[in-house]
């Protein structure tokens, strides 16, 4: 992979070699400094593709291994949302832990929340008015599996003005040695309760 000028001089320079001519020292030198930065260049090259080729390598791999969601899902320690492709959000709750964390989310998932844990509630939430078979509507029983509670939110039943509230509750379920419990229900859309 020599490029024809340094081939030319190469052959130049052993013809005198050969003639019986010496050839400088410094001209000596400067062929091989070329030759060594010649190879240099063409070695960072090749490296320089192959990274690269690795990197497309892996991009590919990963938008075609990775499996398709279509829709977004937060996962942490204490709770996780998901959004069903009916539109239903499912709130899975593991550790009453983050409450501003988890309301922020629904909120940007489009469902008016308010989150509370701990034994205080919000004193600017107002029950909404409505029935159990509303709140049914918007909650729709789901089974959860044991040591974690889950919540099914149906946006599409939320009535206008209507928003929900997650609190401690009646059922209690054992997590990580600790025993907590969740509720859920309707509450008035305002800015202090649901943002």
């Amino acid at each position: 992979m020599i490029d024809d000028e340094l081939e030319t001089e190469l052959r130049g320079t052993f013809a005198r070699a050969g003639a019986g001519i010496a050839v400088p020292q410094q001209a000596r030198q400067r062929l091989l400094q070329r030759g060594y930065r010649r190879r240099a260049a063409r070695r960072r090259l090749a490296v320089s593709i192959a990274a690269a080729a690795t990197v497309a390598g892996a991009a590919v791999a990963l938008t075609t291994l990775a499996p398709a969601s279509p829709q977004p899902v937060v996962h942490l320690t204490a709770w996780t949302v998901s959004s069903r492709p009916d539109g239903d959000v499912v709130v899975t709750i593991r550790e009453l832990r983050h409450p501003g964390g988890l309301a922020r989310k629904l909120r940007a998932d489009g469902i008016p929340a308010s989150v509370i844990f701990g034994n205080h509630l919000n004193p600017s939430c107002r029950p909404y008015p409505g029935s159990i078979e509303l709140t049914e509507k918007v909650f729709p029983a789901s089974q959860p599996p044991p040591h974690v509670l889950r919540v099914t939110i149906r946006p599409s039943a939320l009535p206008g003005g209507a928003g929900v509230q997650i609190y401690d509750g009646a059922a209690a379920r054992q997590s990580h040695g600790r025993t907590f419990s969740i509720g859920a229900g309707l509450v008035r859309v305002s800015r202090r309760c649901t943002g």
